[in-house]
């Protein structure tokens, strides 16, 4: 079986006359969704949704990044990942790492990573150790990822 590599972007159209935003979601190099933002009647803000937005593309970004958490790649450097964590996640899971064979596999995996796709299977494997262990909670796991959907956002 061949892994085939999606090519995920997202495209940026501006109607001027028609005080629109369209967003298409596009998946190698085909459209799969696309994303409707009226301007209100003041034409300082955008609406999707039933909620409005100042047209800063950095936000939209993270609205559908978000609203697509599940299936769009949420990709750090090892660097980056780390700094999720506070200094004392980090002493408690190297700390563990030494005496619980799951933890100690989730930890290698992250170090030997250049790279850490948030939506990746094992990740999300991980995580859940991490909250069935007492580790972090599941409000704590949701802010992590929060954190990382802001860094990509503000890296393009």
């Amino acid at each position: 079986m061949n892994d085939i590599e999606e090519k995920i972007s997202f495209v940026f159209n501006v109607d001027i006359v028609n005080t629109t935003v369209t967003i298409s979601k596009v998946v190698n190099d085909e459209i799969v969704d696309n994303f409707w933002f009226d301007q209100d009647d003041d034409g300082n803000r955008f609406i999707h949704n039933d909620e409005a937005y100042t047209f800063a593309e950095n936000k939209i970004k993270k609205l559908l990044i978000a609203e697509n958490s599940e299936s769009e790649p949420i990709v750090l450097s090892k660097y980056e990942f780390l700094l999720l964590f506070s200094d004392e996640e980090l002493q408690t899971l190297y700390t563990l790492a030494k005496t619980d064979i799951q933890i100690e596999v989730a930890m290698s995996l992250f170090n030997a990573a250049e790279e850490i796709d948030m939506n990746n299977e094992r990740i999300i494997s991980a995580f859940n150790q991490f909250e069935n262990n007492g580790l972090l909670s599941s409000d704590r796991i949701e802010e992590i990822r929060q954190r990382a959907i802001d860094i990509v956002v503000n890296r393009s």
